[in-house]
């Protein structure tokens, strides 16, 4: 790019100029991602990254390959293999969204020695692990297991846990937190009412039969929800006039007036338990949680024989889940030293 400054004096001929070129520098190009196999299961498969193909100028060389992957926003990404000059990595991976078919987002940015970065992308299916499959046949309406995990999977973890302290190995801890995380936070999305886009929100993830948060730009009853998101000009808060349920920021228009309404808990607590309402401390809320009170929370108390935030666990399975948590927070303090920098 060429810039240049012309001058003159006012009422006079004389003129002046100056230029000044600046060389601009493009970022690497013509590559692409490859990942295999294309399908396969969470924990179990070993998916291949690999970035090929990418060009530079020679002066911009060597170039630095990072690998990553999202499962809804590419803001939101996990990284596999953090950016050096080995442009491939063999790695687990988590489990995809339920409402996303299982896909996963695999990205890998290419970066010149002058940080100029692309980003290539593909898409893969990632499902819950196989060896975790099992229908529960005591009770045809509990499809929140239809995916769970069980002792081995725990015990492959763990396993590689130990491997990757044992090896000094950071990064792969990490992977291995990712992984498991996005396996055993995943909930049963299969009794989502409606579409989340329709309604401008995440897709679900976290709450069992419930959409997630507000796209961004979009608002209303904050977290997750079924209950629509609008541009914020267009919802009228309790007691304004409405004339359909859309039209409330509580999602209830009733007599012609936003009214609001009680929170309810996921999947009515898989009738093993009862929906109870808290303060955000964890005491005990008096009265009914309303949609529009955020200092207020709703949860399901589980029968004394069931666990978890749907009552859907077992107590033999709510322990497992509790021992292995434990034991991933105990690996990730432990990798927190191998990769502190000695300043001394």
């Amino acid at each position: 790019y060429t810039f240049q400054l012309g001058a003159t004096y006012s009422g006079a001929t004389v003129s002046g100029s100056s230029s000044v070129e600046i060389l601009m520098n493009e970022p690497p190009q013509g590559g692409k991602i490859t990942v295999t196999p294309e399908s396969g299961s969470a924990i179990f498969t070993d998916y291949l990254f690999a970035a090929s193909l990418w060009t530079d100028d020679a002066a911009d060389l060597p170039l630095e390959y990072e690998l990553s992957y999202y499962h809804q926003f590419v803001s939101e990404l996990n990284y596999v293999k953090t950016a050096d000059s080995v442009s491939y990595v063999s790695t687990t991976l988590g489990q995809g969204l339920q409402m996303a078919d299982y896909l996963v987002n695999c990205v890998a940015t290419v970066y010149d020695i002058y940080e100029a970065s692309a980003m290539a992308t593909t898409v893969i299916t990632v499902l819950p692990p196989t060896a975790a499959r099992r229908l529960n046949a005591a009770n045809a309406t509990n499809s929140s297991c239809t995916y769970c995990f069980i002792p081995s999977n725990y015990d492959i973890l763990l396993g590689r846990l130990t491997t990757a302290l044992t090896n000094q190995a950071p990064t792969e801890v990490t992977t291995v937190a990712d992984v498991s995380l996005a396996t055993i936070n995943s909930a049963n999305c299969s009794s989502v009412p409606v579409p989340c886009a329709s309604i401008n929100r995440e897709l679900c993830s976290t709450t069992a039969g419930t959409c997630g948060p507000c796209i961004s730009g979009y608002f209303g009853v904050s977290g997750d929800s079924n209950i629509a998101c609008a541009l914020s000009s267009s919802l009228g808060s309790v007691g304004t006039t409405c004339s359909a349920d859309a039209d409330c920021v509580t999602g209830s228009c009733a007599s012609s007036v936003c009214v609001d309404v009680a929170k309810s808990c996921p999947l009515d607590c898989s009738g093993n338990g009862n929906c109870v309402s808290y303060s955000l401390d964890g005491s005990t809320w008096d009265g009914d949680c309303m949609v529009s009170d955020s200092s207020c929370e709703t949860l399901c108390s589980c029968d004394s024989e069931w666990y978890g935030p749907v009552c859907t666990a077992t107590a033999t399975e709510q322990q497992e889940l509790i021992s292995f948590r434990e034991s991933l927070c105990s690996s990730l303090y432990q990798a927190s030293f191998l990769q502190d920098v000695d300043l001394g």
